[in-house]
């Protein structure tokens, strides 16, 4: 009987190697399988947040827009409030706007330019804006040359 035993014991030394093996490659596909799970479920979210607010990205647009051709006071500053309160929505949920302060190739859509001696913005016809540090609509601009 101690003969059989030490063959089996013998036989699960040699097996034993491979087994550990077979468990860290089982172990290390699963913690790959994990992470690229979390990261699929997390670019779900974020599409799917694009996907809803693009409207909402679309209609503050709209209110800029409108904002620079209304003339009467009390209409503007009425459309200023829900631009203002849309705005911190948008903020809320994520989104910032991406700057056009200053004239970025990358960053800015140009729509026109003007020839008047020095690189600016002369003017931002529609937002920009980033989402988690990306940017998910880029700002039209004018710009002058």
């Amino acid at each position: 009987m101690e003969e059989k035993e030490l063959q089996v014991e013998k036989e699960i030394q040699k097996e034993e190697p491979d087994w550990k093996d077979s468990y860290l490659r089982l172990l290390a596909d699963f913690d790959n399988f994990k992470k690229r799970t979390a990261k699929e479920k997390e670019e779900i979210r974020v599409k799917t947040k694009l996907d809803t607010l693009s409207s909402v990205l679309e209609l503050d647009n709209d209110l800029h827009l409108a904002q620079k051709v209304i003339k009467d006071p009390k209409s503007l500053e009425a459309v200023k409030v829900v631009t203002d309160k849309l705005s911190s929505f948008l903020k809320s949920k994520g989104f910032e706007e991406v700057q056009t302060e200053t004239y970025d190739e990358d960053l800015h859509e140009v729509i026109s330019v003007l020839e008047t001696g020095k690189e600016s913005i002369v003017d931002v016809v529609a937002k920009g804006w980033k989402l988690n540090g990306q940017v998910v609509k880029y700002p039209k601009v004018i710009i002058s040359k």
